[in-house]
């Protein structure tokens, strides 16, 4: 028995990557800001230093991996763009 390949569209394809930047968003507040709340009890002073430097740490690393996945829509958007542009010149 053959298998058929799967078309998917483009679109889905997209969203899915959408959810993708959504899903790590959350993990890259979420797992740091724990990890320092975690040590932050175990540690137990008066002020929470260690939850602090894992919220630092993981907007840090949002930042960062969101620019790194957004990037090629933006040059994709950027090139559309320009031959809009030189189209309709």
């Amino acid at each position: 028995m053959k298998l058929k390949p799967v078309v998917v569209s483009k679109a889905f394809v997209l969203a899915l990557q959408f959810i993708m930047v959504g899903f790590f968003i959350a993990l890259s507040l979420l797992l740091p800001t724990g990890l320092g709340y975690w040590l932050d009890s175990k540690v137990a002073w008066g002020f929470p230093i260690f939850t602090i430097l894992g919220l630092g740490l993981g907007i840090l690393l949002m930042v960062y991996g969101v620019l790194a996945m957004i990037r090629p829509f933006l040059k994709e958007a950027k090139k559309l763009t320009k031959d809009l542009l030189e189209k309709y010149k």
